[in-house]
């Protein structure tokens, strides 16, 4: 089986700053600070890279001036603990530069701004900072959830004064680097555009905005015979992640799906992961899907969407009808073409007890097994009919590596107090340990109960759909380390 890790994009912005500025102030581009739990270790990134007001050398900071790249680091943190999220970060932008801070729910599908045209100046020192407060219930209700926070600098909605306008040009002409983008609504200008996409409830809590270097576009960037490249990087116990490059126009939309097999005629989840390409003819997805399976494959489309449509149209035609290669077809439902690119997934060999859902994390594998095909409602004794399930399951695990945890996890839905959701949710993972600590192919694993009540939905509460899909019981544990005979 193979063993995936994780790759989120930690995207950002922007790069390099030239000999011939005139007006300086002080700043170091060092890294960020050691998080525990983190992913990313960057090391003292504020200490290091952003002085403080005290700072007595402010004066010797190398502004943008026309010709210079964009630089930009930014340290975003997601924390439960303090519920909210905070930014803090460092440009070689004009002092007073009025920068946007968005956070959005649900970026795949209908936009939820959780807060948007959050308004970050930049400082003598080339410092920016500040925090989202989020609701009380935001890490409950959106566990498991996708987040798209951005930093953007737009001319056409800027609030900056007319000398600093006139630096980066009336539409962003001066502006250059590898997060500079053109867009075409309103009127052709370059904007600043830095994003990171977020898990609610993820292991990983702080992410690092910064730019590559040593990206290039391809020496066939733009033409129309097209061809792209893509691979599942990683995927978590809710996205599965595609990078690829390609010599695609920049702003080209492409739609993510997962589908279970090829027999299957719609995805995993309706609502596509809709992203563009970059001007380096890269992009990265992030895609939702219910359960993993051996002959599940990714598939992404362009039909023709497009950030900057009015230069794309003109090269590729309104209908794509001018494009060629291997990953374009024609559009059977409507004249003209589409591209499709394809990727299979290479599957885990776990074949999922009957009605239950498999996901994976860097080898760490989540049976997730809905409460109405192992307990009657409202009770925490096993019904007869799930010793069937469980004996699936006890399969799954005989070849586990001995001493290995096997987390057994409660929950339920929100409906009735949540103190005896709590209760339930407790008996519940601990009739299933009881049962599999009973099988004798098991005794060397350990069992750990957990119970989190109604704490960990993995879908809204407002639907029975979503309440349905709350009420279960996980086993989670690292199933690809498995025992050797």
């Amino acid at each position: 089986m193979k063993r995936f890790i994780i790759t989120i994009f930690i995207a950002v912005l922007l790069v390099a700053c030239s000999s011939n500025n005139n007006n300086k102030t002080t700043e170091n581009n060092n890294d960020t600070s050691n998080v525990e739990n983190n992913v990313v270790n960057k090391d003292n990134f504020l200490n290091d890279n952003i002085e403080n007001e005290n700072n007595e050398n402010s004066d010797d900071r190398e502004e943008f001036s026309p010709g210079d790249n964009v630089e930009l680091e930014a340290r975003v943190e997601l924390s439960e603990e303090n519920n909210e999220l905070t930014v803090e970060g460092i440009t070689n932008l004009l002092t007073n530069t009025s920068l946007t801070a968005d956070l959005i729910g649900n970026p795949m599908g209908n936009r939820d701004y959780i807060d948007r045209d959050i308004h970050l100046d930049v400082q003598a020192d080339g410092s920016f900072q500040t925090s989202f407060d989020l609701d009380d219930d935001f890490f409950q209700e959106n566990n498991g959830q996708l987040l798209l926070f951005s930093i953007s600098y737009d001319p056409l909605e800027s609030v900056a004064d007319e000398e600093i306008k006139e630096v980066y040009g009336k539409d962003g002409e001066n502006l250059k680097g590898p997060f500079v983008q053109i867009n075409e609504s309103v009127r052709e200008r370059n904007v600043v555009y830095a994003y990171e996409y977020l898990v609610v409830g993820s292991n990983k809590t702080t992410y690092i905005i910064e730019s590559d270097d040593n990206k290039e576009v391809p020496g066939d960037y733009g033409e129309t015979e097209i061809w792209a490249e893509a691979e599942i990087t990683g995927n978590d116990h809710y996205h599965i992640y595609v990078e690829g490059s390609s010599n695609i126009l920049e702003g080209t939309q492409l739609l993510g799906r997962y589908f279970s097999d090829q027999d299957k005629a719609m995805s995993q989840n309706l609502i596509p992961s809709l992203i563009e390409v970059d001007k380096y003819g890269d992009f990265i997805v992030p895609i939702r899907y219910d359960s993993i399976t051996d002959d599940g494959y990714v598939e992404l489309t362009s039909y023709g969407s497009h950030r900057t449509k009015e230069t794309t149209n003109e090269v590729y035609g309104e209908k794509y009808e001018n494009i060629t290669g291997n990953i374009v077809e024609d559009n059977l439902s409507k004249d003209g073409q589409i591209i499709r690119i394809t990727v299979d997934y290479e599957g885990m060999d776990v074949e999922a007890p009957d009605e239950s859902l498999v996901t994976e994390e860097d080898g760490e594998l989540k049976i997730a097994m809905p409460d109405d095909i192992l307990f009657d409602f409202d009770k925490s004794s096993l019904k007869s009919e799930a010793k069937d399930t469980l004996k699936e399951v006890s399969n799954l695990l005989k070849d586990v590596k001995d001493n290995e945890n096997i987390q057994i996890k409660g929950h339920t839905d929100n409906e009735g107090n949540p103190e005896y959701n709590q209760i339930l949710s407790e008996e519940r993972a601990e009739a299933v340990a009881k049962r599999l600590r009973a099988n004798e192919d098991l005794k060397h694993l350990n069992f750990i109960i957990e119970g989190y009540g109604e704490t960990k939905p993995v879908a809204s509460n407002d639907s029975e759909d979503g309440r349905k899909m709350n009420r279960r019981v996980e086993i989670v544990f690292h199933g690809l380390e498995l025992k050797k005979d």
